[in-house]
């Protein structure tokens, strides 16, 4: 499922949210691809658990800088 985040709408919001807890009641393990406008506001409203298992997305622990064209530490790896 691809949603674009230009299209952070309170309907495509509870759209998304139907989805996924549909998907999760037939108890599919979710991970969702990017989203972080919307993991974000799942997180805000305390329905992420609810909703997917994991996120993946880039850039969370590193970054790269293409002018040096170099890997670098966006943060600590726990």
């Amino acid at each position: 499922m691809v949603v674009d985040y230009r299209y952070h709408t309170p309907e495509v919001y509870q759209s998304l949210k139907s989805m996924l807890a549909s998907l999760k009641r037939q108890e599919f393990k979710l991970i969702v691809n990017g989203g972080d406008v919307f993991v974000s506001e799942t997180l805000k409203d305390g329905s992420a658990k609810k909703l997917y298992d994991g996120v993946n997305q880039e850039d969370v622990f590193t970054t790269y800088d293409f002018n040096k064209k170099k890997y670098g530490l966006l943060r600590k790896i726990p």
